[in-house]
């Protein structure tokens, strides 16, 4: 399945939540890619939205390549057969998780109109991104919101490889996709547009999805 850009993906999936049986859902977006799908779908479904920073622990080598993912302050998750092969020392691995600690708390303040901070456990998050290749960002986030309080957290993306659909799956409590597709590469893959977000833009996407907000009766 291929998407002509993050609206697009967000507003098919959208229609597929929409349909889902939820208990008082709040959209959760990922930054910075997520948003434009989180955006969407909250003018599908007329669901409320925030955000949530999650990063991904990056290989020094491959900095593609995410041997695990943290939070400003949950537990990090690393991923035990990335950290076998790709031979980060101890230091190296604290220090990238310092620096992604630190980037998670400057975006917290990025997107301080928009940001998760009142947590009420008796609504449902969905994270939601724009595409899933290991799920580290994703199980970190999900992590991070149980100890919140949540009792239950859902994931959504417009596609997913199937190691890291599984992945989710085996540490949340549900994963919606509208693609699970073989010889996943990476997300880029699946869309006809797919640029790089910078601060400002998702910001402002993010404010404008807030100040729109109208709840649709379900």
């Amino acid at each position: 399945m291929i998407f002509n850009d993050r609206t697009d993906a967000g507003t098919r999936l959208g229609r597929m939540l929409k349909k889902k049986l939820i208990n008082r859902p709040l959209l959760i977006a990922i930054p910075r890619g997520g948003i434009p799908v989180a955006a969407a779908i909250a003018d599908i479904t007329g669901w409320p939205m925030k955000v949530f920073v999650a990063r991904k622990l990056r290989c020094p080598f491959q900095p593609e390549l995410a041997f695990g993912a943290v939070t400003e302050s949950g537990p990090p998750f690393l991923n035990p057969s990335v950290l076998s092969t790709a031979h980060i020392d101890d230091d190296a691995l604290a220090a990238e998780i310092a620096y992604q600690r630190k980037e998670c708390a400057r975006r917290r303040l990025l997107f301080a109109g928009c940001y998760l901070s009142t947590i009420d456990p008796t609504m449902t998050p969905i994270l939601i991104d724009d595409g899933i290749a290991t799920g580290a960002t994703a199980i970190a986030a999900i992590r991070t919101l149980k100890t919140y309080g949540f009792h239950r957290v859902l994931c959504a993306a417009p596609v997913a490889s199937e190691d890291g659909a599984a992945d989710i799956e085996a540490e949340g409590d549900g994963l919606v996709t509208l693609d699970r597709p073989t010889g996943f590469v990476g997300v880029g893959q699946f869309y006809v547009h797919f640029p790089q977000l910078d601060d400002e833009e998702a910001q402002a996407l993010c404010q404008k999805a807030i100040s729109d907000f109208k709840p649709v009766p379900q």
